[in-house]
């Protein structure tokens, strides 16, 4: 039995056990991930809560299980019921025992018909209490009920001490019943992977830890993995990779990286495996947006044997989710951004094609999208598009065309490049991925993770990105989506930054685009990771905004959450957030902050902050702070040396009245990376700088 790949699910999600319409997890995930490329299911149950006092499981709650196990049947899947009252287990094995029989005496029953492709997994983590000594007792009792009734079923069983691989030495199992496959899970290095997360007691107040895939790295996984590997082939047993992952706090290049490396080694080594999780934390898909994280969905299933754009890496989004913000219209047709997704729709009257234009222009980079369009569709891409072009493919750089109408260039193909092809291969009313690499002379599109176009160009160098809708009065009705547009500069960066500083630019779940650019904000509390010392200088070593202050409810305000009330906490720097009854509650402000902006406060004499960022043009830069009380003086150093001196211009009264001025220029030479060192006094609350390109 090949489980191949997979991903857990249902595990916290109450609703659903209560009435699975009003569940998170919906039905219509089943055929998305398979769509997706994942062949199993590992369905997590917790059917303790549902047992009255002669340990019956709630009709209703079988129901449920029923219809979610029918499901995964028919959208393709193998489904694996995974008996997760591990935490009830382990804290009284003896008192728990006949109750975890019972259940087995129960699922097996019922379940006794179902195809080969539903999988018993006796339990999950077995730990604490319930000793190795003791699983291995009550394995063989759960085996034997379930062979009464299902001697042919594939069972899964791990071995103790959280099925932890150092743990298969220890694990006894049946040496007749070959249909068993052995399970272990997989999160090492724990601080990394569970960085930030709650529960865990020697984690939680860990962040910034990143998994960058370096030789020893990389020989760590290996070499844990290999020893699963040789236990296996030395027993004869399958290994199935049951969970591993990275808690949503590190950050996501981290998380791609890891995750991808792990997926890998296991395969390489023959081991099923499956994610954890889909939702919840660890998750693969988010479901309060609609859609998959893909950057861990591409790591766990590459997108195609000869997909260039896997690791993620230097990716960054070309447009904020929220807004149409810089980019340019052209043309007559409705753009709007709704829930995340660019929405574009011709004008009927229109009597040329529309486009959407970002402002920024690329010559060598790679572009991620994806594009959801009717049947019948036709729209388009615009690459290397200048500034001074009206649009116009004919003359000015290349559209990627998107269609599925035979008469016309099909998807993937150059419009007007008579030698474009392009396929058909595009999903109607479906999310479908596009991946563009335009390097020199040579561009290359791949349709959901399949190469379409391997094409030498002699036209346009260099140009924006723009999404078009077309003028024919055919498609006038047609609405067309764009989403999570990401772009990677493939000209290497030059960096200026002294090869002694070990400190690297910020990045969590929400910030992955790498260092802060010039032109545009520094965000202030955005400062590197590194530690007292390299990234930053601050004489205490408590964080007494969210650390201390934000502890306190009444800080914790209802237009904030979470994150921004506990934001960067177990580090030294001082910062907090806008809130309402401090910033916005009086008309001493010169200038109004946005809701929930990150300041530094608690400022003293001679403390600073180091920024890893990207200059993207070098010249001479106007400098506009955005600050609160002192009219002090402040100093920027570039690259180690001192570079400027600069005065804020009003004193405005305490450190709640916010103003925005301007302070000065800084000119930037090159441009690259930089390590941009700003050093203040007591008495101020700074939020950002925001430079602009002067000359």
């Amino acid at each position: 039995m090949k489980l191949a790949r997979g991903v857990n699910i249902l595990g916290y999600d109450r609703e659903f056990w209560k009435d699975y319409s009003n569940g998170r997890f919906k039905e219509k995930y089943f055929q998305s991930i398979r769509e997706s490329g994942f062949a199993t299911i590992r369905i997590n149950l917790h059917p303790f809560r549902q047992m009255d006092n002669n340990y019956v499981i709630n009709p209703k709650w079988l129901e449920i299980l029923d219809w979610a196990i029918k499901k995964g049947l028919d959208a393709g899947l193998m489904v694996i019921l995974d008996m997760h009252e591990f935490n009830a287990m382990a804290d009284d094995p003896v008192a728990k025992k006949e109750m975890f029989l019972s259940v087995w005496r129960q699922l097996a029953s019922r379940y006794k018909d179902q195809p080969n492709n539903v999988v018993f997994e006796i339990l999950n983590e077995p730990n604490q209490k319930l000793t190795v000594q003791l699983w291995n007792e009550y394995l063989v009792d759960a085996i034997n009920i379930i062979r009464k009734t299902n001697p042919n079923r594939t069972l899964i069983i791990g071995p103790g001490n959280w099925n932890g691989i150092e743990s298969l030495p220890s694990l006894v199992l049946p040496r007749e019943d070959r249909n068993i496959i052995v399970t272990v899970h997989f999160y090492h290095p724990m601080n990394f992977t569970h960085q930030g997360a709650p529960w865990s007691k020697n984690n939680k107040e860990l962040s910034g830890i990143q998994w960058t895939g370096t030789t020893e790295e990389k020989n760590l996984i290996k070499a844990k993995l290999k020893v699963a590997a040789d236990w296996s082939k030395a027993n004869d047993r399958p290994i199935f990779l049951g969970e591993f992952g990275s808690y949503d706090k590190a950050d996501m290049a981290s998380r791609a990286k890891y995750t991808a490396f792990v997926a890998r080694t296991a395969e390489e080594f023959g081991f099923s495996w499956a994610y954890w999780q889909f939702d919840s934390d660890f998750i693969v898909y988010d479901i309060n947006k609609e859609e998959w994280l893909t950057p861990i969905k591409n790591a766990l299933i590459p997108t195609g044997p000869d997909y260039p754009l896997e690791d993620q890496t230097g990716f960054s989004p070309i447009y904020n989710r929220q807004n149409l913000g810089s980019w340019a219209l052209q043309g007559n047709a409705r753009w709007s951004v709704e829930q995340g997704e660019i929405v574009g729709q011709q004008d009927a009257s229109e009597k040329k094609d529309s486009w959407l234009f970002t402002t920024d222009e690329w010559d060598d980079f790679a572009l991620e999208l994806e594009f959801l369009v009717p049947e019948k569709c036709n729209t388009g891409i615009g690459i290397r598009m200048p500034k001074d072009s009206v649009g116009d493919p004919d003359e000015h750089g290349y559209e990627v065309q998107i269609s599925d109408l035979p008469q016309r260039k099909l998807t993937g193909s150059l419009l007007h490049h008579v030698d474009s092809k392009g396929n058909n291969h595009l999903h109607p009313n479906q999310w479908n991925h596009l991946g563009v690499k335009a390097e020199g002379d040579h561009i290359q599109v791949y349709l959901n993770g399949h190469k379409v176009l391997d094409e030498k160009v002699t036209g346009s160098k260099k140009g924006r990105i723009g999404l078009q809708v077309p003028k024919d009065p055919e498609f006038a009705r047609q609405v067309v989506r764009f989403r999570n547009l990401m772009v990677k500069d493939l000209k290497p960066i030059k960096s200026f930054i002294p090869s002694s500083y070990p400190g690297r630019s910020f990045a969590d779940a929400s910030h992955t685009a790498g260092p802060q650019v010039i032109p545009g904000k520094v965000e202030l509390a955005l400062y590197d990771l590194g530690g007292e010392g390299v990234a930053y200088h601050d004489f205490e070593s408590e964080n007494r905004g969210s650390g201390g202050l934000n502890v306190n409810p009444r800080h914790q305000r209802p237009h904030a959450t979470p994150y921004e009330w506990e934001f960067r906490k177990t580090e030294g720097v001082d910062i907090s957030y806008t809130k309402d009854f401090a910033d916005y509650n009086h008309t001493k402000n010169y200038y109004i902050p946005e809701v929930n902006q990150f300041y530094v406060g608690w400022t003293e004499d001679n403390e600073w902050l180091n920024y890893t960022i990207d200059v993207k043009v070098a010249g001479t830069y106007a400098i506009d702070a955005l600050y609160a009380n002192n009219d002090a003086t402040i100093l920027f150093d570039i690259d180690q040396k001192k570079s400027g001196s600069f005065k804020l211009p009003l004193n405005t009264g305490n450190f709640h009245s916010w103003n925005k001025a301007k302070i000065g220029t800084l000119t930037f030479t090159e441009p690259g990376l930089h390590l941009l060192t700003f050093h203040y006094n007591k008495g101020n609350n700074f939020a950002y700088f925001e430079f602009t390109l002067v000359k």
